[in-house]
């Protein structure tokens, strides 16, 4: 029987930080894909369509907030993305002026 794992799409423009949520990911039993910018990013969403993206804010060109908007605007019905940075809080932010909002929550680095 195949086991139908969560898919994850981890996005973080450092490879030491990025490796090590995959690996941690994947001892934990999700599948996990991996993406180095933004636009990395919204081209695995649209080929791997996975159940949870792990966004880094800060990364050179498109940011982590810039991708999670755009990604959202393709995918209205997803429920959440979450963001990582080196805070710890709860952000809503407004979602194509369609009334809906996108619900994100910052994490501390390891």
């Amino acid at each position: 029987m195949v086991e139908n794992l969560v898919k994850v799409l981890v996005v973080d423009d450092e490879a030491a930080m990025r490796r090590g949520i995959c690996v941690s990911l994947k001892a934990r039993g999700y599948a996990v894909e991996e993406a180095r910018t933004g636009n990395e990013a919204i081209e695995a969403f649209h080929e791997r369509h996975p159940d949870l993206v792990l966004l880094d804010i800060n990364m050179p060109g498109m940011g982590g907030i810039e991708t999670c908007r755009c990604i959202r605007a393709e995918a209205p019905n997803a429920d959440r993305y979450d963001q990582r940075s080196g805070h710890r809080r709860r952000h809503s932010a407004g979602a194509g002026g369609r009334g809906r909002r996108l619900h994100y929550e910052t994490i501390s680095r390891p």
